[in-house]
C-alpha cells in the first residue's frame, strides 16, 4: 500500500480495500455502532479502526467495561475511555514496579524526574497487558 499516504496518521476506509488489507468497506467498524450502521451509506473519507471490543465477555476488556459501565452507564463506552484506562494503569504498574526495584518514588519528586524514571520502566523489561 505504499501509495497511501498516512502521514496524517488517519486510515482512510476505502484505500484499505483498494490496497487489499480489507476485502470490503463495511467490514471497517465504528467502535459501539456495529451493526447499528450502514456503513456503506455514509461517507468513507475517514474511518476509526479500533483494537477494543466494547461487547466482550471475558478477560480484561469484560473487567473494563463491568466497572465503566456501573459507574457511567453504557452510553459513553468507547475505545478511548479503555485506551486511558489502559495508561493510568501502565503508568501506575510501571511506578509499582520501579519503587520495588528501589527507585524512590514520592510526591515530592519532579515530573522531569518521575518522567526519567517512566522512560527506564517502559524501555526495560516491564511488561503491561491491558483491556486495549
Amino acid at each position: 500500500c505504499s501509495e497511501v499516504d498516512y502521514s496524517v496518521n488517519l486510515i482512510l476506509g476505502e484505500d484499505l480495500v483498494q490496497c487489499g488489507a480489507i476485502a470490503d468497506i463495511r467490514l471497517v467498524e465504528l467502535d459501539g455502532l456495529a451493526g447499528q450502521l450502514d456503513l456503506s451509506t455514509i461517507p468513507q473519507e475517514v474511518s476509526m479502526l479500533s483494537h477494543f471490543d466494547s461487547n466482550a465477555k471475558e478477560g480484561k476488556a469484560a473487567e473494563f467495561i463491568q466497572k465503566y459501565t456501573e459507574k457511567y452507564g453504557s452510553e459513553t463506552l468507547n475505545q478511548f475511555g479503555a485506551s486511558a484506562y489502559d495508561c493510568v494503569y501502565a503508568i501506575y504498574n510501571a511506578m509499582k514496579a520501579a519503587k520495588e526495584a528501589g527507585k524512590d518514588i514520592n510526591v515530592t519528586m519532579s515530573a522531569s524526574d518521575l518522567c526519567e524514571i517512566l522512560k527506564e520502566q517502559f524501555t526495560g523489561d516491564f511488561s503491561f497487558s491491558g483491556c486495549t
